[in-house]
């Protein structure tokens, strides 16, 4: 799940770091959040009703946050 993410719909970069054993979300112009792991490559933020589904291979995500879908893929 660790690197960096990009997607066409918006112009926002998003990056995965491991904080001991957390995943963290870095996003542009955002805080850094620790995510909540759900199990099978989904995490949450309940504050902000953010919601992220890894892909099977872990190539790319999608965020749903304030009902809108976004794709994101894992940069090269």
């Amino acid at each position: 799940y660790l690197g960096s993410f990009s997607s066409v719909q918006v112009p926002i970069k998003i990056n995965f770091t491991q904080q001991e054993d957390e995943l963290v979300i870095n996003a542009t112009g955002q805080p850094s959040t620790p995510l909540e792991n759900l199990g099978n490559g989904k995490f949450a933020f309940s504050q902000a009703g953010l919601m992220i589904q890894f892909n099977e291979q872990k190539t790319g995500f999608k965020l749903t946050v304030s009902g809108q879908n976004l794709e994101f893929t894992k940069d090269k």
